[in-house]
This record gives C-alpha cells, sequence and structure tokens, in this order.
C-alpha cells in the first residue's frame, strides 16, 4: 500500500510539472499571439499609409497625363498655325509676283 502512496505521489509531482509546462507553453503561445497581433495591426497602418500615397501619386499622374495632353493639342494648334500662316505667306507672295507682273504689263502698256 505504501508503494501505491508513493506512486501516486510521485504521479502527482509530474502531472503537476507537466500542467506548470503546458501553463508556461500556454504563456508563451498568448505572448506570441499577442505580439502578432500588434504586429499585424502595425502592418495593416503601414499598409494603408502606403496605399493612401499610392493613392495621391496615381491622381497626381493621371493629372500629369491630362496636362500632357492638352499640352501635346497645344503644340499641335501651334504646329497648325504655323504651316496655315505659311501656306497663306506663300500665297501672298505669289499674289506679289503676279501683281508685280501685272503692273508691269500694265505700265509697259501705258507707255
Amino acid at each position: 500500500f505504501q508503494n501505491i502512496l508513493q506512486d501516486i505521489g510521485h504521479v502527482e509531482h509530474e502531472m503537476a510539472a507537466a500542467i506548470s509546462g503546458m501553463a508556461r507553453q500556454k504563456q508563451r503561445i498568448t505572448d506570441a499571439l499577442e505580439s502578432n497581433r500588434v504586429a499585424f495591426s502595425d502592418l495593416q497602418i503601414t499598409l494603408n499609409r502606403k496605399n493612401d500615397e499610392l493613392t495621391r501619386l496615381h491622381n497626381a499622374l493621371s493629372e500629369y497625363q491630362t496636362s500632357l495632353v492638352a499640352y501635346e493639342r497645344r503644340i499641335a494648334d501651334l504646329k497648325a498655325d504655323i504651316i496655315r500662316k505659311e501656306k497663306d505667306k506663300q500665297k501672298q507672295e505669289e499674289l506679289a509676283k503676279h501683281f508685280a507682273i501685272g503692273m508691269g504689263i500694265v505700265s509697259v502698256l501705258t507707255f
């Protein structure tokens, strides 16, 4: 009977040690989970900031592209104006030549 009581005492001691070990393990897991929760929360905040920054950059790029298209249209309009003015100048030069020739003919005929 004494041996049985000793065995029970030994088992109780081992069970208490195992329970204590499990409690420490549970606390380590709880601490790790809390640490991961905090890290995840910080990461979420960082990701939200980066997303906001990307949104601002995207909007700025869109505005820049819109401005660039407007400038390209303005440049095309100016080039078209230059071409029109050059053609008008050529037409005026042609008219001036014809006028000079006509005046020359009139002056020859009037003498």
